[in-house]
């Protein structure tokens, strides 16, 4: 059984967690310096975790986080987290071999790292991790598949299956690369639709937000699609981190996305859509 969440929202989350919890008991005594004492008088304990951009998926009673850099956590009670990995290194618990695993997108992107990955379940019972490599400064991207059989790895690559930033080559839609049309294959999020469909809805800055259809006893995307349909943002506008949940009650597909830049004073904001 998976849940998913939106990364971001749960990274707000997370960053609660490592946050020192005071409060003002209600007798209206200036309290702040004693530490929060619930009904029964005792302290609440809790363990940190830190994983930066994390997806969220549930296995039987327990909630996993993947995100940048190969890290990742796991927790029953969003309380009492234990780390499983931390940043992209040879012996990484999910590809221990990482630097030979995922050569050909580590290299494309120029990087030694990766970025905020996705964990989905298909139906034979494995864990289809889409993984990505950015060069940061430019939408030199590569977007794959590793897939394991327990869902803390270890993950063996499938592949690499979207590229982006091939500077006056053909991009997979047939015509040159184009930054401010075509999107920077990163952020991936993959879901069912109510009808059992598998998607994946990715991008940041450049082109814009992307969508497309996937096999879903692959997890690759199916053919013919070339970067597949654009859905919104493009000419380089601070909009990424696409995640898409469906809603039974009413009947609309929400889109949530981040606007604005990462620095201080850049405005970085979430916005939903339907």
């Amino acid at each position: 059984m998976k849940i998913r969440l939106y990364k971001k929202m749960i990274a707000l989350f997370l960053i609660a967690l490592v946050i020192p919890i005071t409060a003002f008991a209600s007798t209206g005594k200036d309290n702040s310096n004693r530490p929060y004492v619930n009904d029964t008088g005792e302290i609440p304990s809790f363990t940190e975790a830190s994983v930066h951009d994390p997806s969220v998926i549930k296995v039987d009673d327990t909630y996993y986080v993947f995100g940048s850099h190969l890290a990742s956590a796991k927790t029953k009670d969003f309380m009492n987290w234990e780390q499983i990995s931390t940043h992209v290194h040879e012996g990484n618990p999910l590809i221990p071999n990482v630097f030979e695993e995922l050569q050909e997108s580590l290299e494309w992107a120029n990087s030694n790292t990766l970025w905020a990955a996705d964990v989905i379940q298909l139906e034979d019972g494995k864990f289809y991790m889409y993984y990505n490599a950015c060069q940061g400064d430019a939408p030199r991207s590569a977007l794959g598949i590793a897939v394991a059989d327990n869902i803390e790895g270890p993950y063996k690559n499938k592949g690499v299956f979207l590229k982006s930033g091939m500077w006056g080559e053909e991009s997979p839609d047939g015509t040159i690369y184009d930054a401010t049309i075509h999107p920077n294959a990163i952020d991936p999020d993959t879901f069912f639709d109510n009808e059992g469909r598998l998607w994946m809805v990715y991008g940041s800055y450049s082109g814009g937000i992307y969508i497309l259809e996937m096999n879903p006893e692959t997890g690759f995307p199916l053919e013919g699609q070339g970067y597949g349909t654009h859905l919104l943002g493009g000419n380089h506008s601070r909009i990424e981190a696409p995640y898409i949940e469906y809603s039974p009650e009413t009947g609309y597909y929400y889109l949530y996305v981040t606007f604005g830049g990462l620095d201080a004073i850049g405005g970085y904001n979430m916005r939903v859509t339907l």
